[in-house]
């Protein structure tokens, strides 16, 4: 099966059309209001994605880890 690739001049292409869309989709000026409460929201939302990354992360490489130690040890009682 033939593994379709996609050229990369298209690719840039296709960037800069949707950054054009975006640029020209989006008001000059935005009016909008954001109260006090909308900071701590926003600190809130990143301290809690940190963490998650975080968690997660430890989580992948203690079993990346595990899976080593485990491969090591095989290793060195089968010989």
């Amino acid at each position: 099966m033939k593994k379709r690739t996609i050229n990369v001049r298209w690719k840039g292409v296709q960037f800069w059309a949707v950054l054009g869309a975006l640029v020209l989709g989006c008001p000059a000026v935005a009016r909008a209001y954001l109260d006090p409460a909308t900071g701590g929201y926003f600190a809130q939302v990143a301290i809690a994605s940190f963490l998650a990354a975080a968690f997660t992360l430890r989580r992948y490489l203690a079993k990346i880890g595990g899976w080593f130690s485990r491969w090591f040890r095989r290793g060195k009682t089968d010989a």
